[in-house]
């Protein structure tokens, strides 16, 4: 028997995901309205679910300031994310797997955008997931909204990445500075006496 996978997100990516999953074997639970989610997982007996796919959602702009705009943009977005993710959480099983992928993005351009606080967040979210689930044998990737649907199914059921997309990941995730930054920076680490 293949594995059961519950995915989240987007209706389009939801789709496409969990077409791939099941050409890969998998049983999907495919949730694109998180409203819903409580429905979809009330009948899963604790632990039985193998991963959990949660893709970005997409999020309407509303509100006429700014700053009531980014606050709906982060109420319906990231932070739905983490109820979605604490609804989820019973049903999976100690030895599973949880895919974040990024993605969710202010609808508009007078919306402020701040790709690393997104990303932040999304990581504040993993280590909140691993610390409810600290006594398992969980497995938390936060992936970029750049895979493909097959990528994404490949890693959700348990395959690995390959050293350069490894390597992509860990360049994505420091900060980007010029050589003469860096010269500053490792010199401001000396701490020689003349």
């Amino acid at each position: 028997m293949g594995s059961t996978v519950a995915v989240t997100g987007a209706t389009e990516q939801v789709a496409a995901v969990s077409t791939a999953l099941r050409n890969a074997g998998a049983e999907v639970i495919a949730v694109d309205d998180l409203g819903s989610l409580d429905a979809a997982v009330a009948g899963l007996a604790p632990g039985s679910l193998d991963c959990y796919v949660q893709l970005p959602v997409h999020v309407a702009p509303r509100g006429n300031a700014v700053i009531d705009r980014v606050r709906n943009f982060l109420e319906d977005g990231l932070l739905a994310r983490f109820t979605a993710a604490s609804t989820i959480l019973p049903a999976l099983s100690d030895d599973g797997r949880v895919i974040l992928v990024g993605g969710n993005t202010p609808g508009e351009a007078s919306a402020p955008d701040d790709q690393g606080a997104r990303l932040a967040l999304l990581d504040v979210l993993a280590h909140a997931i691993q610390a409810d689930r600290a006594t398992t044998r969980i497995r938390i990737r936060r992936l970029p909204n750049t895979e493909s649907a097959e990528q994404i199914a490949a890693v959700a059921l348990g395959g690995e990445p390959t050293r350069e997309e490894a390597l992509a990941d860990l360049r994505a995730r420091e900060p980007k500075m010029s050589f003469d930054d860096l010269r500053i920076e490792v010199m401001g680490l000396v701490n020689g006496q003349f």
